[in-house]
């Protein structure tokens, strides 16, 4: 399948934007031109409460000097009015040269490499191609499903996003790439009521996909879901405290492992010194050796994977830890530049207001030796964290906060009563290192990512593991 691009840039207007900037003194010079289409449905109970379709278009322009970038972008697609930005973003900077050039660097192959043109449009219902009834009907579908369950919900509300954005990326190193990325995103939210208590439980599903997620992903399964969860929350006591062994589901437990050890991998923390790892660990023995941590921006359909990044880069498999090893670390062209290495297809930006920084893609703990039975039967008494939910985390040290939305007791090799109200505190890189059994059921949840203000869509993916010592307490 193919379409016509709504992004009206040519690459010759890009060229010329780009000689602007190089004219001015800047060593290095790039284009990102962004057309992206947003359609969100929010239902309550059996009513559509907010229905809303948006557009957002522009151009960002970079520039990097010596030891500075500048950054302009313009919603206006005009050539004149992107001259006068890219006249802006060349004046903004010193009038010296970037001292260290790109691996890959060519000047003089101006706009010949030509990476991705659209291709991920192959068999993708496009958002724009459907009706409104048809997209509200697979709304209440979830609604029913959570509604379902028991007359104890009280109440269902479903949010959904549908992305269609188009991105064109060109560089004064020759680069000229085109992507076309089409997401999906339902988040269903059930809360169940009994004698007066109320507890909430959600269920949340995003994939790269258009409207054929929801053949994909059943709506009525996914309020069902959100519903199973609020009513084992009536159930559940409060949770046990002190430090123990925690089994860590893999339905969205990768989080933990996204921010816990993630962000301290990207390589601006890294350069900056704000990290729990250090470069000086490439090659050395940091986790356990069960532990494989990959980011990939290639796995099919997942919600972090784009065919390019944000600077125009293919997006890669990268192996972060191997066996335990400390590999390498995530990096943008900036960091790449400053560490002397290869491009790892990392660098992300919200949206063209914005200058790209390292970011994660699909980040995941590779599966292991183990069965999730094996875990729970060799665990005499602890915790098992089914579904994490919201954190903190300090990157430069790797102290973490997570709660846990659905976790129960393990007692005697076995998952007895649910508890709520449970956090798990540790450190992420100990963390790494204290775990000892991983299993072979990898899952992938979807995420949105914040970082310095900027929001990524990203997968997290885990198989059961079992963390040999944390703290758990309760809130």
């Amino acid at each position: 399948m193919n379409t016509k691009s709504r992004i009206p840039l040519s690459s010759i207007d890009a060229q010329n934007i780009i000689d602007v900037v190089i004219r001015k003194g800047a060593s290095f010079a790039e284009v990102f031109a962004e057309h992206k289409k947003t359609y969100n449905v929010v239902a309550e109970n059996n009513k559509i409460s907010h229905i809303q379709q948006g557009v957002d278009a522009g151009v960002g322009i970079r520039a990097i000097f010596n030891n500075s970038v500048s950054y302009v972008y313009a919603e206006d697609f005009s050539v004149d009015s992107l001259l006068k930005a890219a006249n802006l973003a060349g004046s903004m900077g010193t009038m010296s040269a970037m001292g260290k050039k790109h691996p890959n660097s060519n000047k003089n192959n101006i706009m010949k490499k030509q990476f991705s043109d659209l291709i991920n449009l192959k068999e993708v219902v496009l958002p724009q191609n459907i009706k409104s009834e048809e997209r509200v009907s697979k709304i209440l579908e979830i609604v029913n499903g959570g509604q379902a369950l028991s007359n104890s919900i009280r109440q269902v509300s479903v949010k959904s996003l549908e992305i269609d954005q188009e991105v064109m990326v060109a560089n004064s190193e020759g680069l000229l790439a085109r992507d076309h990325r089409v997401k999906t995103r339902v988040m269903a939210q059930a809360l169940a009521e009994r004698q007066g208590e109320l507890q909430l439980g959600t269920e949340t599903v995003g994939q790269t996909r258009g409207f054929e997620f929801f053949e994909k992903n059943k709506p009525f399964e996914v309020g069902y879901i959100a519903a199973e969860r609020a009513l084992r929350l009536l159930e559940a006591t409060n949770p046990p405290s002190g430090t123990m062994p925690v089994v860590i589901g893999n339905n969205y437990g990768g989080v933990l492992f996204h921010e816990a050890a993630g962000h301290g991998l990207e390589a601006d923390a890294i350069l900056n010194n704000g990290s729990a790892f250090s470069a000086s660990q490439v090659n050395e023995l940091i986790a356990n050796p069960l532990i494989t941590m990959i980011d990939d921006g290639t796995v099919q359909n997942a919600y972090g994977t784009t065919s390019i990044d944000d600077e125009g880069n293919p997006t890669k498999k990268n192996v972060l830890i191997e066996n335990g090893v400390l590999k390498q670390f995530m990096n943008d062209n900036i960091s790449s530049r400053k560490s002397e290495v290869n491009l790892t297809g990392n660098g992300r930006r919200q949206s063209y207001r914005y200058v790209p920084m390292p970011r994660m893609t699909n980040t995941y703990i590779a599966p292991g030796p183990h069965s999730t039975e094996e875990i729970i039967n060799s665990t005499k008494w602890g915790l098992y964290a089914k579904k994490l939910g919201g954190g903190e985390v300090n990157i430069t040290n790797g102290d973490f906060v997570f709660m846990v939305n659905e976790a129960y007791l393990i007692e005697n090799g076995k998952v007895t009563s649910p508890v709520r109200g449970a956090i798990l505190r540790g450190n992420g890189p100990r963390a790494l290192q204290n775990i000892d059994m991983v299993a072979d059921d990898l899952r992938f949840d979807s995420s949105n990512c914040g970082k310095e203000g900027q929001v990524a869509h990203v997968t997290c993916g885990s198989p059961h593991v079992r963390i040999n010592e944390l703290v758990v307490g309760g809130y």
